[in-house]
Formats: C-alpha cells, structure tokens, sequence
C-alpha cells in the first residue's frame, strides 16, 4: 500500500473528523451521525494500514 496516497485520499475525511470532535457546542444530529460515520471509517483505514504494514517502520 502506497501510504502518502491512502493518506492523500482520506486526508479531508480524517480532518472533518477531527473539527467535529473539537467543537465547542452541541454537535446537531446530523453532525453527530457525521461524527459517527467517520470515526467507523478512520478505524477501519487505522485497521487497514496495520495489516498491510505491520512493522512500525
């Protein structure tokens, strides 16, 4: 696996992510099925690049 594409690819998913989890306010439902959505996501890329690269190098 080509890790600077896989991180190219999924770069603005893994930062929309990280703006829902920072908010201040209530997040609304819509955001918070949005929230949910892409943290199953980033688990499964997380899941993905340890299997395919499972040396620390």
């Amino acid at each position: 696996m080509d890790l600077d594409v896989f991180v190219s690819a999924h770069r603005s998913e893994w930062d929309r992510l990280e703006a829902l989890l920072r908010r201040q306010r209530r997040l609304s439902g819509a955001e918070a099925d949005e929230l949910v959505t892409l943290y199953q996501r980033t688990a499964t890329h997380l899941s993905l690049i340890q299997s395919s690269a499972p040396t620390p190098s």
